[in-house]
């Protein structure tokens, strides 16, 4: 609740890859992100943000495996 007062865009969104071990951020700067989805296909992934009334719209890349 108090991010949502604040305003404070702390939100986040990572991305793990376990054979790895690593993490990476993919997303940063999200204001009380209270969703996420992908497309049917992957490529694309949305992101509610409740306190500021919008969804995002981002791209996925490929992840290489090694």
């Amino acid at each position: 609740m108090l991010d949502i007062i604040e305003q404070a865009s702390t939100g986040r969104i990572l991305e793990y890859e376990p054979a790895a071990k690593a993490t990476r951020i993919v997303v940063k700067g999200l204001s009380f992100a209270s969703g996420v989805a992908l497309s049917s296909d992957e490529q694309i992934m949305f992101v509610a943000e409740t306190s500021k009334y919008r969804v995002w719209k981002f791209h996925v890349r490929p992840t290489t495996s090694t």
